[in-house]
């Protein structure tokens, strides 16, 4: 948000989106681990 003090307005300058994902955490894993874990994931579409 930015306040113009010269029109006395509070605008909305940006929004910023962030996503986190674990993939990295999970590609650091053993393999037999990323199996076992990998029948309980799930995807989440937004």
């Amino acid at each position: 948000f930015f306040y113009s003090t010269l029109t006395g307005e509070l605008e909305l300058m940006g929004t910023d989106t962030r996503r986190q994902t674990n993939l990295d955490g999970f590609l650091r894993l053993p393999y037999e681990e990323q199996q076992m874990v990998s029948k309980y994931k799930k995807m989440i579409n937004t």
